[in-house]
């Protein structure tokens, strides 16, 4: 984006955001969130809870920590 954008310092976010956002909600299951990231080639999501409030991000990585403690555990 930065390439496209570089003549205007003062464009607003709201200007280049992503406007229909894949969300997860608090309850979802990791796999879920496996499949959204995967399905939509995206890196993160963000977490909503039951009122559609923002309450946090999920990033990929966030999933691979998540997959190397279940990993661990079974190790011990």
């Amino acid at each position: 984006i930065s390439h496209m954008y570089y003549r205007d310092d003062n464009m607003a976010v709201s200007d280049v955001m992503i406007k229909n956002v894949c969300v997860l909600h608090t309850y979802d299951t990791l796999r879920k969130a496996v499949k959204l990231l995967l399905e939509y080639n995206i890196g993160a999501a963000p977490v909503l809870d039951k009122t559609s409030s923002i309450v946090g991000m999920l990033s990929a990585v966030d999933l691979l920590r998540a997959l190397n403690d279940i990993i661990d555990e079974k190790a011990t």
